[in-house]
């Protein structure tokens, strides 16, 4: 997350990672991580965004992160 977005990761557990970007409407990137069996894993990532943040209904961070996590 730190390289691929330059966030600031405000959060580091074996379940879930946080990182913080941006100055203007700071919105946070949550990503969770649930092991299926020995070989999968669900990712899951989402936008969090305060809430006087102005409107969106796509982020462009999460997107980003998706498609370089699908590459691997």
């Amino acid at each position: 997350m730190t390289e691929i977005l330059g966030a600031s990761i405000t959060r580091d557990e074996p379940d879930m990672l946080e990182g913080s970007i941006g100055l203007v409407d700071g919105e946070r990137i949550v990503v969770r991580f649930e092991a299926i069996d020995g070989s999968h894993t669900r990712i899951s990532i989402e936008s969090v965004r305060p809430l006087g943040a102005s409107p969106r209904t796509n982020s462009p961070y999460v997107e980003r992160l998706a498609a370089e996590l699908a590459k691997t």
